[in-house]
């Protein structure tokens, strides 16, 4: 007797399930944290990647009289004014290093104004497991806490998450007249 071809597909649907593997398990996803790496003031800092335009290298500043130092000058940025502020020199009330062309500049766009962040060098991109996130910052330095929402102790370093919006909302980052 010859099988029907419905027969046949039935047969194979048995042998198939009862053959087949059991699927794997669900394990727990690991979530990751992704933000720029960078060193700034002896400490490494993280900043979140949706915070960031793009990077720069030390671009050509247009000084600008009268204002406080750390506020280095005035970029162009295609046809836009970048305004440029020493991470370090607006933190810890002066600049503490000379500018190099190593140097790069953090852009951000906050309420549609530009705006530059010099820092000391850039590590990379970094992708952080957000169990190494923590939010006790107590013990750090009281210039820097005003700046960082929280920390990341990994098994191999220590990053410091610095909020963008922090520094541009700060009553210092608006009060560039020297004097």
């Amino acid at each position: 007797m010859i099988d029907s071809p419905f027969t046949m597909l039935k047969a194979l649907e048995q042998n198939s399930i009862t053959c087949a593997r059991p699927l794997p398990k669900l394990e727990r996803v690991e979530e990751y944290w992704h933000g720029i790496g960078f060193k700034a003031l002896e400490t490494y800092f993280v900043i979140a990647l949706t915070e960031v335009s793009e990077v720069l290298r030390n671009s050509k500043l247009t000084k600008v009289p009268g204002i406080v130092k750390w506020l280095l000058g005035i970029a162009n940025l295609r046809g836009k004014l970048l305004p440029v502020v020493d991470l370090q020199g607006f933190i810890m009330g002066e600049n503490s290093f000379q500018t190099t062309n190593t140097q790069q500049i953090l852009v951000f766009n906050h309420k549609e104004a530009l705006h530059g962040l010099l820092i000391e060098k850039i590590i990379g991109l970094q992708k952080i497991a957000y169990q190494y996130h923590k939010t006790d910052i107590n013990e750090l330095n009281p210039l820097y806490q005003p700046f960082i929402q929280g920390k990341f102790t990994t098994p191999d370093q220590h990053w410091l998450i610095l909020d963008s919006k922090k520094i541009i909302e700060n009553d210092k980052f608006y009060k560039v007249i020297a004097g």
